[in-house]
């Protein structure tokens, strides 16, 4: 008889599709927590209204945090003829200490787990971190300040289907991300100008809104500017099509991100910020290639667009599926069970 699991995963295009079709295989998911906001049919003028307003002042937060936690309470009573031996958590946002404490009375010996794709500082959850009984992250400092389990992400099914041929590929470079800072500006100018040098075809975007104009130059590029964030569907055709992708680090983050992970799956190389990528089992110096600085980028050979992708050992390339993700987390969790 398989076991009872509470899942509940942030909301991005096709993570809980792919992770819930796992769990099926091992588990009864019988409910999961789709968001923390509730859903679209059960969102009245009010809740709309205190969430805006929840973003410039702090009653109305206040208010706004206690009818998300009026919610998640209600949602307890709609399961309460189940019981739950799992709550898993994927990048989930907001749930508070009462809550799981609840969560775990009505579902006595139930484990709880959390997976965090972001620096810990910077997730809601942290305030209610301790009533996990497993926390996996992907960034190796956390692990070792908080005593967490390392885990890297994970790429989509759907990275790895109708693949193009390497050598057929109609990009050479790829990036879309937003404009963060003037420093990430130059660095992605300093690609176009690059790749317009050596002739390479590049798909080079930066995403800005009003509050990110601040960080153009006055004399910027504008076919690297874009006003619209890219689906997140169309991104993965875009990858599939290209030979390398661009990965910029977040200064202080040193877990890989998921456009590192995603290239993996579609077999397109690599240049990043991040040095400790060579750290990892998937590293070849073939597919990856490292840069600290902008003046580095002159460096990067032609060759490394034009010698063919060298394919990863099937065992290493699993491991960064929905599906290895959570075979790994559950090895941990039920060894210890």
């Amino acid at each position: 008889m398989k076991k009872n699991i509470l899942f509940s995963t942030d909301n991005m295009l096709g993570y809980k599709e792919n992770v819930e079709k796992i769990l099926r295989e091992k588990f009864d998911v019988t409910e999961y927590i789709e968001n923390y906001f509730p859903l679209k049919s059960e969102r009245t003028l009010y809740f709309k209204l205190l969430r805006e307003t929840a973003k410039k002042n702090k009653l109305a937060k206040k208010y706004y945090q206690r009818y998300i936690e009026k919610y998640y309470f209600n949602l307890l009573d709609k399961y309460q003829k189940i019981k739950f031996d799992y709550f898993l958590v994927v990048a989930g946002r907001e749930f508070s200490k009462e809550f799981i404490q609840e969560l775990k009375r009505r579902n006595k010996g139930m484990k709880c787990i959390l997976f965090v794709w972001d620096r810990f500082k910077y997730i809601t959850l942290r305030k209610s971190a301790d009533e996990f009984d497993y926390i996996f992250s992907f960034d190796s400092r956390d692990c070792e300040k908080h005593g967490f389990y390392f885990r890297p992400s994970f790429y989509l099914n759907e990275i790895e289907q109708n693949k193009i041929e390497y050598s057929k590929r109609k990009y050479d470079i790829y990036y879309v991300g937003r404009l963060r800072s003037r420093e990430r500006y130059k660095m992605i100018e300093e690609f176009y100008s690059y790749s317009q040098k050596i002739n390479l075809n590049c798909y080079l975007k930066l995403y800005i809104n009003k509050e990110l104009e601040k960080y153009l130059p006055d004399n910027y590029i504008k076919d690297l500017i874009i006003k619209e964030m890219i689906p997140y569907d169309k991104n993965i055709d875009i990858i599939k099509n290209s030979k390398c992708v661009l990965d910029l680090n977040v200064p202080d983050q040193e877990g890989l991100t998921l456009r590192s992970i995603e290239a993996i799956g579609s077999e397109t190389k690599i240049i990043t910020t991040n040095t400790l990528i060579k750290e990892y089992d998937f590293y070849n110096d073939k597919n990856i290639y490292c840069i600290e600085k902008i003046e580095e980028i002159s460096l990067i050979p032609k060759e490394f667009f034009i010698e063919e992708y060298k394919k990863l050992p099937e065992n290493i390339k699993n491991k960064y599926t929905a599906k290895g993700f959570i075979e790994e987390i559950f090895n941990v969790v039920e060894k210890q069970r």
